[in-house]
């Protein structure tokens, strides 16, 4: 089992959201990153003549995690519509997005890529990009936990690997209703609004255009999730951010499908 179970792990490599050996040889097969360390072609400081560029942040949903392909990322998309609609004017879409960031991320890679001269810039928003305020758990340190079986069982074991991220999934798919959600809480979430608030100046203070997209495929799951998303909205909107809405965007798609 063991054997068959590394053997596929080769052969067919998969994002899992953990990082399990398949999706560490995902990353080698279809991951191809420029010199600025992004997902991303090789850009020219300054855009060709008649080409206006937009700027596209976010985390693993901008960067294509699990898309083979980068050609059928949202902004790779983006790029090809604009441009087969758009007559004689051109877009071009730089890539500004790396997994597991959150929202200061998003600020540092907006002021860095500036240089680029993006003429717009569109932040493509994730429900767990708050967690500069309510960061995830992590393990401590020290000798008990380098020795921890389970850690031991995951580092050597694909079979434990594999059983366990379908252990981990079943019982959030279980308790999910009962875990505590930060947008809940006001006080957290005036606390990142003011950081997204940020992102926007650094934009407006570059004489950029600039958007925030939230995106929620759970909407789909609960009611709850469609008013958490129109609450966020409604906020950012009273803090100046200008949003475009995607909370009916996945409507004609059941659930089990998204």
């Amino acid at each position: 089992l063991e054997g068959v179970l590394r053997l596929r792990s080769i052969l067919a490599p998969e994002v899992q959201g953990f990082p399990t050996r398949a999706q560490a040889c995902w990353t080698r097969r279809f991951v191809r990153l420029n010199s600025l360390g992004y997902r991303d072609v090789e850009h020219a400081r300054e855009p060709d003549a008649g080409i206006a560029r937009i700027l596209l942040i976010g985390d693993s949903v901008a960067y294509g995690a699990g898309i083979d392909d980068p050609r059928a990322r949202a902004g790779d998309l983006l790029e090809q519509t604009l441009n087969r609609a758009a007559g004689t004017r051109r877009f071009e879409v730089v890539q500004g997005a790396r997994v597991n960031t959150h929202t200061l991320h998003h600020i540092a890679a907006l002021r860095r890529l500036l240089a680029l001269q993006p003429r717009y810039v569109l932040l493509l928003y994730f429900f767990n990009d708050i967690e500069h305020v309510v960061p995830p758990p992590v393990s401590s340190g020290g000798l008990l936990a380098r020795i921890d079986p389970l850690k031991l069982l995951l580092f050597n074991s694909v079979a434990a690997e594999q059983v366990f991220i379908r252990a981990r999934r079943a019982y959030y798919a279980r308790v999910w209703q009962t875990l505590e959600d930060p947008y809940a809480n006001d006080a957290l979430v005036a606390e990142h609004l003011a950081a997204v608030a940020e992102f926007f100046r650094v934009a407006r203070t570059a004489a950029v255009e600039a958007r925030l997209v939230p995106m929620d495929v759970k909407v789909r799951l609960d009611p709850g999730f469609g008013a958490r998303y129109r609450r966020f909205e409604q906020e950012a909107v009273a803090r100046g951010i200008r949003v475009w809405s995607l909370e009916h965007a996945f409507d004609p798609h059941p659930w089990p499908a998204l």
